[in-house]
């Protein structure tokens, strides 16, 4: 991103908790160093490469799919290149990393995604096509990102953009330092709000690292103009965390009661109450009678004994 683009409008909805991540949730860990990658990409894609198995792949889904553009084969190559340098160094780098900044390139750059003639997806599938025929580790990791998604993600980036812009200067900061910081707290401040210290979404852990990071470099820079911190996490209020399930008790018991006594279920109720137990008096009287009939077939047993051993002795 340049310095002459316009920012996103920074999107504050942030999903707190586990939940089911959608294609570029997991990336914020990694969008700090976004820009490490695309400088490895643009050395890889402007020299050259032994190995072509990713250039003739674009070379047959060129001519099956894309036949009508050259552009489509051009920006195919450059990707090929990088496939080729990525799978070269698969042993020493953070590959899988690198192959979602790839993925979030097709995704946002119109060289790759916004060619004349063809959707974002056809696109998309046919990188994804390429890389699956060759075996490449990150064929993977290219799918469409969601709208909502990319947007957060450019905006961190972005915001990153602006601190490594702070932090890579060799002489004492002027006024764009300045800017930059106030960038980086807009860019902060629209997404921090929905975040607490113990937010296990990912979005809200990246903007933590931001947070101990910018401190850091922004210590020792004066401003003419006093740049506000950067808010941290909210802690959860526990109170209110005790309090939930006395109030959710407190409810259940005042609407059991309003209906019990005015509505027709309370009524109803106590009627199955009655019949519930008329049946438990009525089993225990029949339990009770049981027992009195054994005991009687018990006596009359040891009575019948009695006289037989009786008879015995006299005998």
């Amino acid at each position: 991103m340049g310095d002459g683009e316009d920012e996103e409008d920074v999107d504050d909805t942030v999903e707190d908790g586990i939940h089911n991540q959608m294609e570029g949730e997991d990336y914020y860990s990694y969008v700090s160093l976004f820009s490490e990658y695309l400088s490895n990409l643009e050395k890889s894609i402007t020299g050259s490469v032994d190995d072509d198995t990713y250039t003739t792949q674009c070379h047959n889904v060129h001519s099956s799919k894309f036949a009508n553009s050259d552009q489509f084969l051009t920006s195919c190559n450059k990707v090929a290149k990088y496939l080729a340098f990525l799978h070269s160094k698969r042993s020493d780098i953070d590959i899988y990393q690198r192959c979602r900044h790839l993925n979030y390139l097709l995704n946002t750059e119109d060289e790759y995604c916004n060619i004349p003639s063809y959707n974002k997806s056809q696109l998309i599938n046919a990188y994804k096509e390429i890389m699956g025929k060759a075996n490449h580790a990150c064929s993977s990791y290219v799918a469409i990102i969601n709208e909502v998604i990319l947007r957060k993600i450019k905006n961190i980036y972005s915001m990153n953009e602006y601190l490594d812009k702070i932090k890579n200067k060799n002489t004492p900061c002027t006024d764009n330092c300045c800017s930059h910081a106030k960038e980086c707290v807009r860019i902060y401040d629209g997404y921090i709000d929905a975040c607490y210290t113990d937010s296990t979404d990912d979005l809200c852990k990246a903007l933590q690292i931001f947070k101990d990071d910018y401190e850091e470099h922004m210590a020792n820079i004066y401003c003419e103009e006093e740049i506000k911190i950067l808010t941290p996490p909210k802690e959860r209020n526990s109170g209110v965390a005790v309090f939930i399930p006395f109030f959710m008790i407190l409810v259940i018991s005042i609407f059991s009661f309003i209906l019990y006594k005015f509505t027709p279920f309370g009524s109803w109720l106590d009627i199955e109450i009655q019949k519930k137990k008329k049946i438990l008096k009525n089993l225990y009287k029949n339990h009770k009678l049981s027992g009195i009939h054994k005991n009687e077939e018990l006596n009359s047993h040891n009575n019948t004994f009695d006289i037989q051993y009786q008879s015995l002795r006299n005998s």
